[in-house]
């Protein structure tokens, strides 16, 4: 049976780790949030170091020449794929693209 779609959820994919489109976006999700949507986000590999923790230094490269271990502890950050973004993606009433 597949899932309906949600009026209360927001989709987003974060192209870019500039630092206005970030601003721009977590304001976005923030709001959404607040709001008592469910909030997506997909950071694609030029977004993801903007999840990065610069304090955190564990030497070597894996994505985008940090280590999963480098990013900020996010409650319910999981790492995935394409496949598993337009799951999610498909079933909310909102999908932005930044």
């Amino acid at each position: 049976m597949a899932k309906e779609i949600s009026e209360h959820e927001l989709s987003m994919i974060m192209l870019s780790g500039d630092m206005d489109k970030a601003v721009v976006s977590l304001m976005i999700a923030a709001g959404a949030f607040a709001l008592g949507m469910d909030v997506v986000m997909c950071f694609t590999f030029c977004g993801a170091p903007f999840l990065r923790d610069k304090k955190k230094k564990v030497g070597g490269k894996d994505l985008m020449g940090f280590q999963r271990e480098e990013m900020i502890d996010y409650p319910n950050l999981t790492f995935c794929g394409v496949a598993r973004f337009l799951e999610e993606a498909k079933n909310s009433k909102i999908q932005l693209f930044i």
